[in-house]
């Protein structure tokens, strides 16, 4: 019950330490994760920092890796007694016995979950079983907030092309905007539109039309640092969110996606060539909340002067 309450918190898997701990009468707990051919210790109870960077272990030769490949609890009730224990975790740890059961769940199995005492101790069955179901609950426990979250981040994401929709981007101007106002910081955002979609869709059909949108957010994120936010507005229209960019910045992004839009079109073997008009602007302080407006108007006005011409 506790572990279920725990779902949307980041500190889940501490959570499962403390429990674990507690309900084997441990002092210490690790959370170990598969990397490969090895175990790490991806979270850890009453141990420290140094332990986990140290832990790195063979899923093939270690104590802890016969419990994840064999699918079954290993006890060891003494170290000093058991030759495949790593005696440098040993005196890092502080520990003299310990219990590793596998995490496994109907996803399969992702690592183990171990659990540390200060003494040498004799472990039953029952300690052995109670652990095992634990750990089966912590499994299942993980794979379900990674649900959760996969869930959540797919509402915020556009179907068609992978990149964040217009719900996400509102809540990013608007944590923008607050920011801006308190640091008096600058920002900037780009407002692009595929020329001619409906044509594309009428002439070349649908399928043609998606790809010029999903080529252009592909060129749109590969254009972008990590801390921007490319979305798609609406239709044919996508928005990049630029925090603590200046006017330079912003045209420096510009020029990179249209020399993109260039290289598309000339490599590309699409139904029709993807063109793009862009508007831009940037901002500072509390005018950062007519971002958008601004670069809408920009946008709109570019095209219109491209009609004319």
């Amino acid at each position: 019950e506790t572990l279920n309450r725990s779902l949307d918190s980041p500190a889940l898997t501490r959570t499962i330490l403390t429990e674990a701990a507690d309900l084997m009468g441990a002092a210490k707990a690790a959370l170990l994760a598969i990397r490969g051919e090895v175990l790490v210790a991806e979270e850890v109870h009453n141990l420290s920092d140094e332990y986990r960077r140290l832990f790195c272990l063979p899923l093939s030769d270690s104590l802890s890796g016969t419990a994840v490949v064999e699918g079954r609890t290993v006890a060891v009730e003494d170290v000093d007694a058991e030759p495949l224990v790593d005696q440098v975790l040993v005196r890092e740890g502080g520990y003299r016995s310990f219990l590793t059961a596998p995490l496994r769940s109907y996803k399969g199995t992702r690592g183990a979950l171990s659990v540390y005492y200060d003494e040498p101790r004799r472990f039953s069955e029952d300690d052995r079983t109670l652990l095992r179901t634990f750990a089966v609950q912590a499994a299942i426990a993980i794979d379900n907030q990674r649900l959760m979250r996969e869930k959540d981040e797919m509402a915020l994401r556009d179907g068609l092309t992978g990149v964040y929709n217009r719900t996400y981007l509102e809540l990013a101007l608007d944590r923008l905007v607050k920011e801006a106002r308190r640091r008096n910081g600058v920002a900037s955002v780009l407002f692009l539109d595929v020329d001619d979609l409906k044509m594309v869709n009428d002439t070349h059909g649908h399928a043609a039309g998606d790809t010029l949108l999903t080529d252009l957010a592909a060129i749109l994120a590969s254009c972008s640092r990590e801390s921007d936010v490319v979305a798609r507005y609406g239709g044919d229209e996508f928005v990049i969110l630029m925090p603590d960019t200046d006017a330079a910045g912003a045209q420096a992004v510009a020029a990179k996606i249209a020399a993109a839009v260039r290289r598309r079109n000339a490599e590309a073997q699409a139904a029709a060539p993807l063109s793009v008009s862009m508007g831009r602007h940037t901002a500072v302080g509390a005018e950062v909340s007519d971002l958008l407006r601004t670069a809408d108007r920009e946008m709109y006005a570019m095209k219109r002067a491209r009609r004319s011409a």
